[in-house]
């Protein structure tokens, strides 16, 4: 059960929670090194539908400011990554969200996930549904807008 501001929201299991309030699947993809315009590329023309949710981690796709100068007379590098896109500096992954509706044959998706990985475009990928808590939090926005 979800409570929001006192009231009982929805109730039901972790399961029916997710398909009922869940938009779609997240699918996460690691390009492999060198070939992160191929993977997007290839991976959004098999899923025109799919929208990049961010959650990209990595300087391989961000841009560099090196115009800044801290107190020190050091050079501060400030990474600017794409819109919708987040750099923690370890590797890049690409976090896409895909519809549900366009999504009823998930066999498809892995289909074209496997290809991806064994032309040697992406070194990993990842298909879930978004968590219960994801979920309580998308239905608290919803309430508090």
């Amino acid at each position: 059960a979800i409570m929001s501001k006192g009231r009982l929201t929805c109730i039901g299991s972790a399961q029916h929670l997710k398909n009922k309030f869940a938009s779609g699947y997240l699918i996460q993809v690691k390009p492999r090194t060198g070939l992160t315009m191929e993977a997007v590329a290839r991976f959004e023309q098999a899923f025109p539908f799919a929208v990049l949710a961010g959650n990209v981690r990595g300087a391989a796709g961000a841009e560099t400011d090196q115009s800044g100068i801290s107190g020190s007379g050091e050079t501060v590098i400030t990474v600017q990554p794409p819109p919708g896109v987040e750099v923690d500096g370890t590797e890049l992954l690409l976090a896409y969200e895909m519809p549900q509706e366009t999504t009823r044959d998930l066999s498809s998706v892995f289909g074209v996930l496997q290809e991806m990985s064994a032309n040697g475009l992406v070194d990993d990928y990842s298909v879930a549904q978004p968590t219960v808590e994801q979920i309580f939090l998308k239905l608290a926005e919803e309430k508090e807008s």
